[in-house]
């Protein structure tokens, strides 16, 4: 004898329920993670869109002068203020990126004097295709780390800034981000492997620089040349 449809009806509501349930009691995964990983602390950011990054990368920070990798694959940007303030966390440039202003204008923004800094000696920022817009600002301004390397692929190379907050900028002025190492690792939840495989690109990178700059030495001093002329202009 078949169910009553009523019954059936009934089921196939009960199960979405608790279906609905089942992922409402699952965490929300968190836009920022920090790992302690070997001799680095890797910091991932996923977004910058629904929390203050900065803030709560001070607050988790718990380390002393480190070796540092940023993970910004995949990030689609968000609140532009918040990227370029997290960045700027790891960097003393005065200079932090070019933007272009709601009335047509380019305007440099400069860091805040008394902006925190958190002391790192290297910088491995992972950066993909999928890393657009305020994550590729702050690409930029961690890339002005003295001693840090950009890993990955070329970013998005969304320039146009789509910040919630009534704001004066309308777009980068930079393009997209390029990287230091081109890398495609596979799609994979395995973060700390790939973080550990950026780890040793980085420190074969650093190999390579050590012995041309040693080669570039030895040649300078046996053939003197002169230096490369440099134009500047203002930015406009």
């Amino acid at each position: 004898m078949n169910a009553p449809q009523g019954l059936w009806y009934t089921t196939i509501v009960n199960i979405a329920l608790l279906i609905a349930l089942f992922i409402a009691s699952k965490p929300l995964a968190q836009p920022l993670t920090i790992t302690p990983i070997s001799d680095h602390i890797a910091i991932q950011v996923t977004s910058f869109e629904s929390a203050n990054i900065t803030q709560a990368t001070r607050e988790q920070w718990d380390y002393p002068t480190a070796n540092a990798i940023i993970d910004l694959r995949n990030n689609p940007g968000g609140n532009l203020y918040d990227a370029v303030a997290f960045g700027a966390l790891f960097v003393t440039k005065n200079s932090l990126i070019p933007l272009r202003t709601s009335d047509g204008n380019a305007k440099m923004i400069t860091r805040p004097t008394d902006h925190p800094v958190i002391p790192t000696n290297r910088l491995i920022i992972l950066i993909n295709n999928q890393t657009a817009s305020a994550a590729e600002a702050s690409a930029h301004v961690l890339s002005h780390h003295p001693n840090s390397v950009l890993i990955g692929t070329t970013t998005h190379g969304k320039v146009s800034i789509s910040t919630p907050k009534a704001n004066p900028y309308k777009a980068l002025l930079i393009g997209p981000v390029t990287p230091n190492i081109t890398w495609a690792p596979p799609t994979t939840n395995d973060h700390q492997t790939l973080w550990l495989k950026a780890m040793a690109l980085a420190n074969q990178n650093e190999q390579r620089s050590t012995q041309y700059r040693s080669k570039s030495t030895t040649s300078e001093s046996s053939t003197p040349e002169s230096g490369p002329t440099i134009s500047t202009s203002s930015l406009k």
